[in-house]
């Protein structure tokens, strides 16, 4: 069976992708948007963040934004999202000119923000969802890896398939020197990152009954840390 994707080249991109010859079909908002067929494998999983198509507003570095469009979050590379057309047609879009997405996590029903993140190893930026942004940011990275897992009674049958599996990476992000240092939940993780307030945040933590293994906990007490700097 054959699919036909619709992707959306942000500048950097030429004309020709990696899997063939694209022919440019319009233009939309001063980009160049391309189709081309791709035979898809037996792949189980999915590369994105969420499957189901959520409603939210894309904020572009110009400062001008779409609001109301459906989107999913590519997360096997953090450098891509899908935005649904009217027609129902899937548009892949590059990150090079985007700043923020803002939505409702369909399976929470939390506001998430997914931010472009600049960092030392990655200058172009990544995707990455924001839990607590300030004066310093801590972030999420959502990996999709593709694996290969194919078993030999599989292979002898003549089925062979790939499955996407997720996990979630976090970081601190420091703005300033656009380093992004790799962290981990709990209490004794997240004191490290916070120092020189040992006393005021263990109180802190004791007097709101904070568990600092989960990300709304985690984001509460990095603010009031955050309120501790302020002269």
């Amino acid at each position: 069976m054959k699919y036909r994707y619709h992707l959306l080249f942000l500048g950097l991109l030429s004309t020709t992708f990696l899997l063939g010859q694209v022919t440019p079909l319009t233009q939309a908002n001063g980009q160049t948007v391309g189709i081309f067929d791709r035979a898809e494998k037996s792949i189980k999983g999915s590369p994105y963040w969420r499957d189901s198509w959520v409603e939210g507003q894309i904020v572009w570095l110009n400062g001008s934004s779409t609001k109301g469009i459906p989107i999913k979050i590519l997360t096997h590379k953090q450098t891509e999202l899908c935005t649904k057309q009217p027609n129902g047609d899937s548009v892949v879009v590059a990150i090079t000119k985007l700043k923020a997405i803002y939505l409702i996590d369909p399976e929470t029903k939390d506001s998430v923000v997914f931010k472009k993140i600049r960092h030392t190893e990655n200058v172009t930026g990544e995707l990455m969802r924001v839990i607590y942004d300030g004066n310093f940011a801590i972030v999420a990275r959502h990996i999709n890896t593709l694996q290969n897992n194919s078993s030999a009674s599989n292979s002898d049958a003549g089925y062979e398939f790939e499955e996407y599996v997720k996990k979630v990476e976090y970081a601190l992000y420091q703005p300033k020197q656009a380093l992004l240092t790799k962290i981990k939940l709990g209490k004794k993780a997240i004191l490290k990152i916070l120092p020189g307030k040992d006393q005021a945040l263990e109180t802190y933590i004791e007097a709101n009954k904070l568990n600092l293994d989960k990300e709304k906990d985690i984001a509460r007490l990095a603010a009031y840390y955050d309120s501790l700097q302020k002269p």
